[in-house]
């Protein structure tokens, strides 16, 4: 029997709200229960969207229920009854993950011919006693406004803001109000969304175990780079800038790593049966199972797993920092610094500002060659490089087998005092293992041993910061007073100990 014909004949028989809500409760199990066999036929992103909308039919029956509990036989038009429901969050996004909490916003007026407060608390005690994790806020239509100025979290969910039921006519209202939440200091929303990224993903680097929402390359940076879009472009689905603003072979990168880290999410969370967001192998070993990873001669399923999910997040990384600094420039540009900016201009699209190398968004460098070449045009200073020269650089051509040019451009790299930013850069442009090609052995693959934090590329990378940055005073002065020539050898042996 249908869950809506169950209730139907509850409430026949005169049932009252806790029998109605045991019902829903028990239906919700069962689909619970069923969600390992849905997750085979439907991953990514496919089963996110079913498992929204299933939720969506549990809350409208919750809806439909309540109603009938106050109106019975004499139910009025429900576009006439001033109350909506609204979906927020990842869950307007229809990006629910199994056991994460239902963001649900009930928005009313006040009008003095209904009873609103007391049906609105029977939607959300019937959700509760449901078993759903209802986490919800309730507004007046004309309050939505300074809600969203109470916290930027806030603002963000009421952005992912998705119609369930109720009045369409105070959907439409609704729908107005959020447009003047969306357009509201939209430079000082843009620059305090980049703070809170910027702060995250220093807390939270990305790391053997990582969290696969909130780690850097986790799914809190597409989120973000939406939250952006929304408020500067307003649109639907990040694919809407493809034209305009994202590359299509860049859209398809960074889609596919998307795609992959909802499946392990979902995966995560079913094998754990609660909210589980950090990849704890230790703890879900069954994940890798139902990912579909079989254990192999020279790398464990194990392995396996860990490689993907750090590969989706380093190019979840790279290529979100790529398109908010895209979508944002226009934003955060001012006209007062194009003197300034001019005077900083090294080479055509190159530009040295702050101790930091920029690069033209329109152009791309041509072969690999000409990057090292460019490197070693750079001051011999400790130079860092913005996220547009990793842009500029990273789809660059080169053939399969390095020449002897390249090898000695790379290898005059070496003899330079600072190279952890260089490395980082050509590692970040997926260059660094084309040119040591021993690196791409050691790409996203993790150390399970107990001690080490970090994956080995990420860890190598590191020593070579720690050379530079020698703590030790005994040991800098043996490392200062070493010729060129050693040290260009104690920069190779570090590299090499991958």
């Amino acid at each position: 029997m249908k869950l809506e014909e169950k209730i139907e004949e509850l409430i026949h028989v005169s049932a009252d709200g806790f029998q109605i809500s045991k019902a829903i409760k028990e239906y919700i199990g069962h689909y619970l229960n069923s969600l390992d066999e849905i997750f085979v036929e439907n991953q990514g992103k496919d089963f996110l969207v079913k498992h929204t909308k299933t939720l969506d039919n549990f809350i409208n029956i919750i809806f439909k229920y309540a109603l009938r509990k106050y109106f019975g036989n004499y139910m009025p038009f429900v576009n006439s009854i001033p109350i909506t429901l609204v979906a927020m969050g990842s869950y307007g996004r229809e990006e629910l993950c199994v056991y994460s909490d239902i963001d649900l916003m009930i928005v009313y007026k006040d009008i003095k011919g209904y009873n609103i407060e007391p049906i609105i608390e029977d939607i959300l005690m019937l959700g509760w006693d449901a078993g759903m994790k209802l986490g919800h806020r309730t507004h007046k239509v004309n309050e939505l406004f300074d809600a969203s100025n109470e916290d930027l979290s806030i603002k963000t969910a009421m952005l992912e803001s998705r119609f369930l039921c109720g009045s369409k006519i105070l959907w439409i209202e609704t729908q107005n109000e959020l447009e003047k939440i969306r357009n509201y200091k939209k430079k000082e929303t843009v620059i305090a969304l980049l703070d809170n990224y910027k702060k995250r993903i220093k807390a939270n680097s990305l790391k053997m175990e990582p969290n696969i929402k909130e780690s850097e390359g986790g799914l809190r940076d597409a989120n973000t780079l939406f939250w952006l879009c929304k408020i500067i472009f307003n649109i639907e689905k990040l694919k809407d800038l493809s034209d305009f603003i994202l590359d299509e072979r860049e859209y398809k990168e960074f889609r596919s790593a998307l795609e992959f880290l909802y499946r392990i999410r979902s995966a995560t969370h079913l094998c754990a049966r609660k909210k589980q967001d950090t990849l704890n192998l230790e703890f879900v070993p069954d994940v890798p199972k139902k990912l579909g990873f079989k254990n192999k001669v020279l790398k464990s399923a194990q392995m396996q797993l860990s490689h993907k999910t750090l590969q989706s997040m380093y190019t979840l990384n790279i290529t979100s920092k790529i398109f908010i600094k895209k979508v944002t420039a226009p934003v955060l540009a001012d006209t007062k610094h194009i003197p300034k900016l001019k005077k900083s201009r090294i080479e055509p699209d190159i530009y040295l500002c702050d101790n930091m190398i920029y690069a033209s968004f329109h152009k791309h460098i041509n072969t690999l060659n000409d990057v090292l070449i460019q490197l070693h045009n750079f001051p011999k200073e400790n130079i860092k490089f913005d996220i547009s020269y990793v842009n500029f650089i990273r789809f660059c051509t080169f053939s399969t087998h390095n020449d002897i040019k390249t090898y000695k451009l790379f290898k005059k790299l070496l003899f330079r005092d600072y190279i952890y930013e260089i490395f980082k850069t050509l590692d970040n442009a997926s260059l660094l293992q084309q040119l040591a090609k021993p690196f791409k052995q050691v790409k996203y693959l993790a150390q399970f041993d107990g001690y080490h934090k970090y994956p080995v590329d990420k860890h190598t990378l590191r020593c070579i910061y720690h050379l530079e940055n020698i703590k030790n005073d005994f040991i800098k002065s043996l490392f200062d007073n070493l010729s060129s020539e050693y040290k260009a050898l104690m920069r190779l042996c570090v590299f090499s100990t991958i």
